[in-house]
């Protein structure tokens, strides 16, 4: 039911478009052993900066709105961990956008992304070590001359993600 292609990253940016002349967007897999006992790894983006932050940093999805419906409320969000040893965070963002790519609609939130989670950090398993995030729309009412909604993911700091959905809540 996710609306996203690719929303694992699976070697690939396929799908998504990459903004920004210092962001920093990887596929990877980990190599973990953890993350590598029933195959090639675990895919993720490595996702970040390239040095000083800016809000035009991102990678981005335009999901066309004929896969939306309007009327119902979409979860939205992501599964990350922030390299190394020091938290990070990441602005998550739905917009409805025109077909010049003008934003008509949108829906924010930032989420702070930990280094890990219980005793599991990215550098023995980035599965483990994720958290996950997300929020609900209102439900969604398509805005005059919207051609897409957009899925965006901004990087505050050096962070990882590894899976990314926009689905229409209560449908998962």
């Amino acid at each position: 039911l996710n609306r996203l292609s690719n929303f694992h990253f699976a070697s690939s940016l396929t799908s998504w478009t990459k903004v920004g002349q210092n962001t920093i967007a990887k596929p990877l897999r980990s190599t973990a052993p953890i993350d590598t006992q029933v195959g090639a790894g675990v895919p993720y983006l490595s996702l970040g900066c390239g040095g000083v932050c800016r809000s035009t940093q991102m990678v981005y999805q335009d999901i066309p709105v004929s896969k939306i419906t309007a009327g119902l409320p979409y979860d939205f969000g992501i599964s990350a961990v922030s390299h190394g040893t020091t938290a990070g965070s990441l602005t998550i963002t739905l917009e409805q956008v025109n077909s010049s790519g003008k934003v008509l609609q949108s829906t924010a939130f930032t989420a702070a992304i930990p280094t890990g989670f219980r005793s599991y950090t990215d550098a023995n398993s980035v599965y483990r070590a994720a958290t996950f995030t997300g929020n609900t729309t209102v439900p969604l009412a398509i805005a005059t001359g919207a051609t897409a909604v957009r899925f965006a993911i901004t990087p505050q700091t050096s962070n990882i993600v590894l899976d990314a959905w926009v689905m229409p809540r209560g449908q998962q």
